[in-house]
């Protein structure tokens, strides 16, 4: 009986998450067109078209090599925690998450760890900090890479550099979980003793994220996600090449890093919005005109975010029909 329900929530969860991706895509088609007519309608088609099926195919492949290092690293923090997941379905699951990108409350996880539970029967209390921990290393990742480009946005630095002590800093106290265990108590106690479930979840992924936050994981995990975001920072520099010649990669690190990082911190679902925007108003601080940038955001985004949440639909739609196990 648990697992029937457990099997209708998910559908309807999936439900919702289709309805939200297409109307997030619907918006972002819209907002694309009324950009390209505020700004120059056939000069943004023009730019579209110099960008050539060379450099889409080159952003499909960056987008692919980024998905197969977290892929990797996902593999790796289920191994660190006792999980033995064959390659193909481990694979699978990760990129079923990607679905749900373009949705509110990062579903994503939740779709994998019920596919982990209903097919291998993990508890989820044990796969929440593998998730926690995955998305944690993604953006340490973007830190580190954003730190890496700064000398081409020196503008920027303050900024940066904030951001980046706050992510080490949690990281610093993830790895000594007693001393933020005992703020956590101390938070309780502070609030008068209310949400004490919540304050006991807080206690329970402190506990269960330790082993993955120490040295040896974390630079494993963060170093994965480096060679992963680094291969998408590389498209967006082919693209921007076609244009401005001398570009540099620094400044697509940066621009791509820190406009992921102002996307997730803008809590939008795929940090939609937020991200285009940052992304081409750098790209038209560095030298493209509006028109150049907003092609550019277009085919990076498409080619990265819309793609990966095309093969997701596609991997749960997979698990969904083929896994025996998977409760109906």
């Amino acid at each position: 009986m648990r697992e029937v329900q457990q099997g209708a929530g998910l559908r309807r969860v999936v439900r919702r998450g289709e309805i939200y991706t297409v109307a997030i895509a619907g918006v972002t088609i819209v907002a694309f067109f009324v950009m390209a007519i505020l700004t120059d309608f056939q000069g943004v088609f023009a730019a579209l078209k110099k960008v050539g099926g060379g450099a889409v195919v080159a952003v499909l492949a960056a987008a692919l090599g980024n998905y197969f290092f977290r892929i990797l690293r996902f593999r790796f923090l289920l191994a660190r925690r006792g999980f033995r997941v064959p390659p193909r379905y481990s694979a699978q699951i990760y990129v079923a998450g990607f679905a749900m990108t373009a949705t509110p409350g990062k579903l994503g996880e939740f779709i994998r760890m019920w596919l982990l539970k209903a097919r291998y029967k993990f508890p989820y209390r044990r796969t929440f900090p593998i998730m926690f921990t995955d998305r944690a290393d993604d953006v340490i990742a973007n830190v580190i890479l954003c730190l890496c480009g700064l000398r081409a946005f020196s503008n920027y630095t303050t900024a940066t550099v904030i951001v980046g002590c706050v992510f080490l800093f949690g990281c610093a106290l993830l790895m000594r979980p007693r001393l933020l265990k005992s703020v956590i108590g101390y938070a309780f106690k502070l609030s008068g003793g209310i949400k004490p479930r919540l304050f006991g979840l807080m206690r329970q992924l402190v506990s269960g994220t330790s082993d993955l936050f120490q040295p040896y994981p974390f630079v494993i995990g963060a170093g994965l996600g480096c060679l992963g975001w680094f291969l998408e920072c590389m498209a967006l520099y082919l693209c921007m090449a076609i244009y401005m010649p001398q570009a540099t990669i620094e400044q697509a690190i940066f621009i791509f890093t820190f406009a992921s990082l102002v996307g997730g911190l803008s809590f939008l679902p795929g940090g939609i919005g937020g991200t285009e925007l940052t992304m081409a108003g750098l790209l038209s601080a560095v030298g493209l005109t509006i028109e150049e940038a907003t092609a550019v955001t277009a085919v990076i985004r498409i080619g990265t975010l819309w793609f990966g949440i095309s093969l997701g639909y596609g991997a749960m739609l997979g698990l969904l029909f083929r896994q025996p196990k998977v409760p109906q």
